[in-house]
């Protein structure tokens, strides 16, 4: 029993040999500028976590209780 795949270029079938796979991801990234660069450290454009916003804002409220001089107790 074989199994015919009949993808389109509609389905995303870039070389035309009648299926969706890796070549035709790269085709598609390559005729859309779409480069995606593996690196160590993981993504180029990282995205912070909302506690490191909370992180962020608990240092800059505290570093401004330090400079105004402000006491606890």
């Amino acid at each position: 029993m074989s199994m015919m795949s009949s993808a389109t270029v509609f389905d995303g079938d870039s070389d035309g040999d009648g299926d969706v796979d890796a070549v035709d991801l790269a085709n598609w990234r390559v005729q859309h500028g779409l480069l995606v660069v593996a690196t160590p450290l993981g993504s180029i454009t990282a995205v912070p976590e909302p506690t490191s916003f909370a992180l962020l804002g608990t240092c800059l409220l505290a570093l401004l209780a330090i400079r105004r001089g402000g006491r606890v107790g």
